[in-house]
């Protein structure tokens, strides 16, 4: 997921709307659109679907959230406290 500031920095212009349920349950509105890649440490995803949504509220601090499409068959660990994800081999 991608905030909507993010997505306009990165000049996307496809995208087709629909609803996302967040975890509270509530739905909000989203546009879907299709990136030619992500990279994140050493691996790089391509054709992956993103959400991108409309951020409202304090910064967060990030530009999105780091979805199951991309993390799906890697091995990681979250290191909360540094905040940081270690790779594994």
């Amino acid at each position: 997921a991608l905030h909507k500031k993010a997505a306009d920095s990165l000049h996307i212009r496809k995208f087709t709307r629909g609803k996302a349920q967040v975890a509270g349950g509530k739905y909000v509105d989203v546009m879907y659109t299709k990136l030619s890649y992500v990279t994140v440490g050493p691996y790089t995803k391509k054709n992956l679907m993103a959400g991108i949504i409309d951020y409202n509220g304090k910064s967060a601090g990030f530009n999105g959230l780091l979805g199951m499409n991309f993390l799906k068959n890697l091995k990681y660990e979250i290191n909360f406290e540094k905040q940081v994800i270690i790779w594994k081999p």
